[in-house]
């Protein structure tokens, strides 16, 4: 197990307040020896707290407490975690141990005292496990799809593994339908996650998910079957995104397929736009030649603090001093 010391001291210091920080500082000074050998012992698995008895009343003593419990987390009784929390639960250490002490209790598929634990939390993983607790405990209700559903669509990279089972479940209930699959995968596309699109779709009908998969290929490598795409939003969408994602790593290449693509697709201004911005920025961080010319190219009103940068850069790489001065201000 990886030290738990640095966390610890951390923990203290930037949540616990100014007062106990300042009682830690100097408990820590007086008490260092002890205060060390009892945090190695936690850590360690060799930890009794009898042998500590003079530390027990001192800010640091909860979190030695949470480093023994830690370090046992896997053979801990339901009772020893109840009895920290219970003691503890007006500090910052309750919050961080429950949340350890809830992934145990769901890798044991302890449901039960799952539920008796739970608070709500920010972390999907303990979120989607909260949700199996309440499938196996027969409370897959409306409210479950709601919840579900919403952790479908709350980010369009991947999500733990702990979602799968839950995934699997409202899909087989019919909570996972055609317009909530293709709301992800915009999601996806927004984060340039084709192995998302990829998996999303297979709960497609067969046209949309050889549309969506198609979507996925481009964004690996653009290729010339996307002008035969429909000519919509999110077709549009996954060429602005592919073709910046080939630009990062070849603009010249990006731009042999941008312009008729562009027409193919019919892109408005603001996407040609967009795909100016993509070539320039990209072009300008490689010091390519035709960096110049991509960068007066972008409409003013799309350059932005990122973008200036690099055409300083890109002028001041090519001793254009001109181009430093009067035009990175457009």
């Amino acid at each position: 197990m990886k030290p738990l010391h640095s966390l610890i001291v951390c923990a203290i210091l930037l949540s616990a307040g100014a007062g106990l920080a300042l009682a830690y500082a100097r408990g820590l000074d007086a008490q260092r020896p002890q205060l060390r050998a009892a945090l190695e012992a936690a850590e360690s698995g060799r930890f009794d707290a009898a042998r500590y008895a003079g530390l027990q009343s001192h800010p640091v003593w909860p979190w030695i407490e949470y480093a023994a419990l830690s370090h046992d987390i896997a053979t801990l009784s339901d009772a020893q975690a109840w009895d920290f929390l219970q003691r503890r639960q007006d500090l910052p250490v309750a919050g961080l141990f429950r949340g350890q002490w809830l992934a145990e209790l769901a890798r044991r598929q302890d449901w039960p005292a799952f539920l008796a634990t739970w608070q709500p939390r920010e972390n999907v993983a303990l979120r989607c496990d909260e949700l199996q607790a309440r499938r196996a405990t027969g409370n897959a209700d409306a409210q479950w799809t709601a919840d579900a559903q919403a952790i479908w669509l709350s980010s369009g990279k991947s999500l733990p593994d702990a979602c799968d089972p839950v995934f699997a479940a409202l899909d087989g209930a019919g909570g996972l339908t055609p317009p909530l699959r293709w709301q992800r995968i915009d999601l996806a596309i927004g984060e340039g996650q084709p192995n998302v699109i990829r998996s999303i779709a297979r709960g497609l009908p067969a046209a949309d998910a050889a549309l969506a998969n198609d979507y996925a290929a481009f964004l690996d490598a653009p290729h010339p079957r996307a002008a035969r795409w429909p000519k919509d939003a999110r077709s549009r969408t996954v060429a602005l995104v592919g073709l910046a994602r080939l630009a990062e790593k070849d603009a010249d290449a990006a731009e042999a397929q941008a312009w008729a693509l562009a027409d193919a697709l019919a892109m408005g201004e603001t996407e040609r736009g967009k795909l100016m911005y993509s070539l320039a920025l990209w072009s300008a961080a490689s010091y390519l030649p035709d960096s110049a010319r991509r960068l007066n190219a972008v409409p003013a009103t799309l350059y932005d603090e990122r973008l200036h940068e690099w055409r300083v850069r890109e002028a001041m790489a090519r001793a254009d001093w001109p181009a430093r001065w009067p035009r990175c201000a457009r």
